[in-house]
């Protein structure tokens, strides 16, 4: 079944005890929910496992070492919130790229060495995240998974496309975000139940904690990084 941001905000005033069972809320109740709505979605681009899907992004590689991806970068699409893992296809074979927080490519003593990439340091920046090859490839192009940015909700009346638990969870969200607005006690009811959903969600959205090393780096004797889900 479609579910619209006007029935995730109809279902949560009426929760709340803001509206009874057969009323509507006014265009001002919908407006403002729709704020607060959109709020709860802007936070879930920064949560691991709370976001629905990652998107696939293509960089072609010019010889650059350091590309930016974002609105008017080099890449000119949304800025990513987070790029989860990466290679280079080049010639037809597929080079594996860690992804690395910058702060190791700024120590990274021979920045401009030429060849088929093992590392990508990544900065995020505002508005543009910085990527940096390394070893420079001269051509190819990188293919990203990223975590893209949720698309605010601008018509109440638009089908969602998202999991039915995910709508759930959103309009428990909404309620105790709203109760205090409406002068209603938060139900600690309420927070168990949606703390219960988030652990459930998040469980299958999420990703187990690893341990992953970049061989390459590995092999001058630099570090190990360890990265887990939150």
């Amino acid at each position: 079944m479609a579910v619209t941001a006007q029935d995730i905000i109809t279902r949560a005033l009426r929760k709340i005890g803001a509206i009874d069972a057969i009323e509507a809320p006014t265009a001002e109740e919908m407006s403002d929910a729709l704020g607060s709505l959109n709020d709860i979605l802007g936070a879930w681009s920064i949560t691991r496992g709370l976001i629905t899907a990652q998107t696939k992004l293509q960089l072609p590689l010019s010889g650059l070492a350091t590309y930016t991806l974002g609105e008017g970068g080099s890449l000119d699409v949304a800025r990513p919130v987070r790029i989860e893992s990466a290679f280079v296809r080049e010639g037809g074979i597929d080079y594996q790229v860690g992804i690395e927080p910058i702060e190791y490519f700024d120590v990274e003593p021979h920045k401009s060495e030429q060849g088929a990439p093992c590392s990508a340091y990544v900065r995020y920046g505002s508005p543009l995240v910085e990527l940096s090859l390394f070893p420079v490839p001269s051509s190819g192009v990188l293919h990203m998974n990223a975590w893209m940015p949720v698309d605010e909700i601008t018509d109440v009346y638009a089908e969602l496309e998202m999991p039915r638990y995910f709508a759930s969870y959103l309009r428990m969200c909404l309620q105790i975000d709203l109760a205090p607005d409406y002068g209603r006690a938060i139900d600690p009811m309420w927070e168990m139940q949606r703390q219960d959903l988030r652990t459930q969600i998040t469980a299958v959205h999420g990703r187990r904690s690893r341990v992953s090393f970049d061989m390459a780096i590995q092999q001058r004797g630099a570090h190990a990084d360890f990265h887990r889900g939150d």
